[in-house]
C-alpha cells in the first residue's frame, strides 16, 4: 500500500513543471491546454489510487 501512496505523490508533484511553464509563458494558449490536460490526468490517477487503497483497507478490515 505504501507503493501506491508514493506514486500518488510523485504524480501530484509532476504537475508543478507545467504549472511553472504556464506562469512563465502566460500568453501560450497551447501550454495552458497541456497544463489542464496534465492536471486532469493527475487528478484521475489520484482518485483511482485513493479508491484502490480504500478497497484494500476495507477488504483487510472485513
Amino acid at each position: 500500500m505504501g507503493r501506491l501512496t508514493t506514486a500518488k505523490y510523485y504524480i501530484a508533484a509532476t504537475v508543478l513543471l507545467p504549472c511553472a511553464a504556464v506562469l512563465i509563458w502566460p500568453s501560450k494558449v497551447w501550454l495552458t491546454a497541456v497544463f489542464l490536460v496534465w492536471l486532469i490526468a493527475a487528478a484521475i490517477y489520484w482518485i483511482r489510487t485513493e479508491r484502490k487503497e480504500h478497497a484494500q483497507r476495507t477488504a483487510r478490515t472485513i
